[in-house]
């Protein structure tokens, strides 16, 4: 054995061993030993899982602080050191002996048993605890349980407990809230590593993981991912009360997963297994954004152990796979960088890691592993850099903070604009259904989208003007399926799309305009103008879900004063969801406008947004009348979550819509976070970066995703504005893209499982968000968008009567699409068979 001393260190490698520990004093009848630290106190707990021994040693010197003690055999299934530095262990008796909490502590330096707490009564006799936390400085302790023995007989709990600092004799329960509707499996697959839950105060709610799969994984439509508990009141103050319970969803096979919270960043990581897709994955959830930000990839294995350091934001894993052997991921990065490897790590003597908790010292980065050759710990020391967000260039280094003269500076500005008035998105098309129905194949992904009131283009720059809209649109997987068979002896004929796009360029000072049916657009260089309009009057049926009409308009110019200037109104009437002919939700209209201007000098760049949602009933209920508020919307959608339908409201990235501060950019836009959920979750390309005024989700995720989501009057605008002196004849020119939006840069996904998850979350501000800067000019109004184009636009997706058979649920978003499209086809067949265009 070879012990460490308190400043040992290897040079040339950034994760040396530094020594070996076998914690002296250990009774020969016990199970191999669970580390448990405390930073703070400089104390860690060793603890038999078997065999029931406990001793604290001195993290530094890894000596005795106290002699060992039995408390009792019992079976563990929960550890939490809280920040006085008390070890709660909670314990199981087995299936008729329920739960009970024990708490260690030196005391005038013995280790004691404070006491233990019986929470049968309150939990049942069946559950075992497998997650606890204690908020630091509060007297509340939370615990998730579950059934013993995977029977999930008594559902899914979370408890909250108040416990003194001193004698937990005097501890009570304050409540028990059953949550097993909304999570009916707990995210923990190694019994010796704690399921993770943490309270996190920027969001007043419990986090903890949702596998949500059933013994044959096909559990629908509950999906897995991140659970969040919303709780009423102050923890440093007194008890809580439960409020909604949230959930965003991601799929992969999360049957064995475990998972830890970094509560100083509000960062969690889930890890999924699939051997079929490459083995491990740790994904990566950012609490703050509501947002999946990525992937780190950890090995065809399945981990053994899994460690936290929550002062430095790094999560460890530890598997047999001889490519990765032992992982350091840092998780508070945007996107996740991938983990470095180990692979050295990956047995000991040629014996394999034990299944446990990564012991993790935070003072000194030592790592304490376990092996199954022998009780003893090897100790690693982490020496590297920890890693750093992806830097972001000042944008105003594209900009001078000198006057516009012509002649002697030299200026390169764009706008541009992206929108819709709805769309509709389904995530996996029918081959993910069917698969997580089954368990069996059917295909590749073929995800379905509909698009209503949809800017291509738009844009304006050095050299041209450009625009392009249409007034219904469908993706290329659409596109193939709408195929007409004339005769078993004749090919297929592809179906004629009613709508054409209405597209203009202008770099030759020529100005042009097209129109449409139901779009216009006008470019005209020498004015240094684009606009467009759009509009379509339905995009559904009267069952289902419904949107009554969909518009947009839209301008992108050069103004003397305020520089590049850019303006989007998007618009969504008479929504109507709606279940076997119930009406489940209405909405009025959401509509957002949004302006973004740069002029190129400190103070000249900033944006406004405002978004209005009114008249809105939910079951036939009228929850607001005329514009919501912002306490109605956030009630609106804490309602509707937890069931299978969420609403929610995002908005845009607070320091891009600001503007920068030497004026050379405004953006109206997804955050960076919420943008790599859409890419890497729900398939959207990385150029498209509109926030939508609400976005409603139905979301069947399991092992891959499948979700449907319609999305409301969304818009993005993005100003830039650079002035730079010339030198003669030689102009100082950086290369500001062409106006181009700036699509995300190395998305880290990892490699293993596909990829699926949820929205950004509830709370977000509604109405008026006068960001910075001056109001500027009216905003573009729909005064002169075309009225009804005449026709229905809609969808036909080949084999979808099945799975509708299959899966009632479907009819909320599927159902109106499909009689839409077969309604327009039936009247249009003879003139296709014909060979007669429309």
């Amino acid at each position: 054995m070879v012990l460490p001393s308190a400043g040992a260190r290897a040079t040339g490698h950034d994760m040396p061993l530094v020594g070996t520990w076998l914690p002296a004093g250990k009774p020969g009848d016990t199970a191999q030993l669970l580390l448990y630290p405390h930073a703070e106190t400089r104390t860690v707990y060793a603890y038999a899982t078997s065999g029931s021994w406990v001793r604290t040693f001195d993290l530094d010197t890894l000596q005795p602080k106290s002699v060992g003690m039995n408390p009792g055999r019992t079976t563990p299934t929960a550890f939490f050191v809280d920040d006085g530095g008390d070890l709660f262990v909670a314990v199981s008796a087995g299936v008729a002996g329920g739960a009970q909490l024990h708490r260690f502590g030196l005391r005038e330096g013995a280790l004691v048993k404070v006491g233990t707490f019986d929470i049968r009564s309150r939990i049942g006799n069946e559950q075992q605890v497998i997650g606890l936390y204690r908020m630091p400085g509060s007297r509340l302790l939370w615990a998730l349980s579950t059934a013993l023995n995977g029977t999930n007989k008594n559902g899914v709990k979370v408890t909250e407990l108040d416990v003194p600092v001193g004698s937990p004799a005097g501890a009570k329960v304050n409540w028990t809230r059953d949550v097993s509707n909304e999570c009916p499996v707990p995210m923990q697959g190694n019994q010796r590593i704690n399921a993770a839950l943490a309270y996190l105060p920027f969001a007043s709610s419990l986090y903890f993981g949702c596998a949500a799969l059933s013994p044959n994984g096909t559990q629908l439509p509950q999906s897995p991912g991140i659970g969040r508990l919303v709780l009423d009141g102050d923890p440093l103050r007194g008890p809580t009360v439960p409020h909604v319970f949230e959930r965003f969803t991601r799929p992969g096979d999360f049957s064995t997963a475990d998972s830890v919270i970094d509560v100083a960043s509000g960062r969690m990581l889930i890890s999924a297994f699939s051997g079929a897709a490459g083995g491990s994955t740790l994904y990566g959830f950012d609490a703050k954004t509501s947002s999946f930000v990525g992937g780190t990839s950890g090995g065809t294995n399945q981990f053994n152990s899994i460690g936290l350091d929550g002062v430095n934001g790094r999560v460890y894993g530890l598997s047999q796979d001889s490519r990765y052997g032992l992982l350091a991921a840092d998780i508070r990065p945007t996107p996740l960088p991938q983990a470095r490897r180990y692979p050295q790590y990956n047995t000991r003597n040629g014996v394999v890691p034990i299944y446990s908790t990564i012991a993790v010292d935070t003072v000194t980065h030592r790592l304490f592993l376990a092996y199954a050759d022998s009780e003893a710990f090897s100790i690693v020391q982490d020496d590297g850099a920890p890693s750093v967000d992806p830097s972001r260039d000042d944008p105003d280094v594209n900009t001078s903070d000198v006057p516009e003269v012509p002649g002697r500076t030299h200026v390169v500005y764009s706008g541009v604009a992206q929108g819709f008035g709805s769309r509709y998105r389904w995530i996996g098309g029918p081959q993910n259904v069917f698969f997580n129905a089954t368990g069996l194949s059917g295909g590749p992904e073929q995800s379905r989208e509909f698009r209503g009131a949809y800017i291509n283009t738009l844009g304006i720059g050095n050299g041209e003007a450009s625009a392009a809209a249409i007034a219904a649109e469908r993706d290329g997987n659409t596109a193939r399926d709408q195929q007409v068979v004339v005769s078993p002896e004749a090919p297929g004929a592809a179906v004629p799309w009613p709508y054409g796009e209405a597209r203009c360029l202008d770099f030759t000072g020529q100005p042009r305009t097209a129109t449409e049916d139901g779009a216009t657009a006008a470019c005209d260089f020498r004015k240094e103008s684009a606009s467009l309009t759009a509009v379509l009057e339905e995009s559904s049926a009267d069952i289902g879900m419904k949107v009554g009409r969909s518009d947009i308009a839209a301008r992108s110019r050069r103004d003397a004063t305020r520089g590049t200037v850019v303006t989007v109104t998007s618009r969504a009437e008479n929504i109507v969801v709606t279940d076997a002919g119930r009406e489940l939700l209405r909405i009025g209209e959401v509509r957002v406008t949004t302006e973004a201007w740069a002029r190129g000098r400190p103070g000249t760049a900033g944006s406004t947004y405002k978004r209005e949602v009114k008249d809105v009933y939910v079951e036939g209920e009228q929850r607001c009348r005329e514009t919501c508020t912002l306490a109605e919307l956030d009630r609106l959608g804490k309602g509707l979550v937890g069931g299978r339908l969420s609403v929610r409201f995002p908005t845009p990235d607070p320091t891009m819509a600001s503007g920068s501060k030497g004026g050379y950019q405004a953006l109206v836009r997804r955050s960076l976070p919420e943008q790599l959920q859409e890419v890497v979750v729900n398939g959207q390309t990385p150029e498209r970066v509109e926030v939508p005024g609400a976005v409603l989700t139905l979301a069947m995720d399991n092992r891959v995703r499948s979700r449907m989501i319609l999305e409301l009057a969304a818009v993005a605008a993005e100003a830039r504005y650079g002035i730079t002196r010339t030198s003669g004849d030689v102009v100082t020119d950086p290369d500001l893209g062409g106006g181009a939006l700036v699509p995300l840069a190395a998305l880290s996904t990892g490699d293993g499982l596909s990829i699926g998850g949820s929205d950004s979350g509830f709370g977000s501000p509604v109405g008026e968000v006068p960001l910075t800067g001056s109001a500027g000019d009216a905003p573009t109004t729909f005064a002169a968008i075309p009225t009804s184009v005449g026709r229905t636009a809609g969808l036909i997706w080949n084999g979808i009567g099945g799975a509708v058979r299959l899966f009632p649920i479907w009819a909320v978003l599927l159902a109106p699409v499909y009689l839409s499209a077969r309604r327009w086809l039936l009247l249009q067949r003879d003139a296709i068979v014909s060979g007669d265009r429309l």
